[in-house]
């Protein structure tokens, strides 16, 4: 028997479907793939680098998701993780490039898609 969802809570599909219309979920799926396609370059020489790059991105688009299913505060903090994940994306690419895993091209791209998606956290936040 299937439970049927309180009115004012949308489904978790539902949730997923909002999100893929904001253009900032769009951007930090974006920002996935970039890192997913840089990831092997930075294991090669620094696996625990990689590794946290790689967590951070991840949580960003997730905890977009279940940020706007939230209300109140869960939704204002689960959007501030987010923005958190995204500056240790980006810190964390910065420390490959000074640390010569990466070049300086592969960084701005990147470094560039993390400083977009940053502020519209803080505004989707509010």
């Amino acid at each position: 028997m299937k439970h049927a969802l309180p009115e004012n809570k949308p489904s978790s599909s539902t949730q997923t479907a909002l999100a893929s219309d904001l253009r900032v979920y769009r951007q930090a799926l974006h920002m996935v793939a970039q890192v997913h396609r840089l990831l092997p370059v930075i294991r090669r020489q620094d696996r625990a680098l990689a590794d946290q790059i790689s967590r951070a991105s991840k949580a960003v688009p997730l905890h977009i998701v279940e940020g706007i299913s939230r209300r109140g505060r869960d939704r204002g903090h689960l959007l501030t993780v987010a923005i958190g994940s995204t500056n240790e994306t980006h810190a964390g690419l910065d420390v490959a490039l000074a640390a010569g895993i990466i070049t300086a091209v592969q960084h701005v791209e990147l470094a560039a898609t993390c400083r977009a998606v940053a502020p519209m956290l803080v505004r989707l936040r509010g």
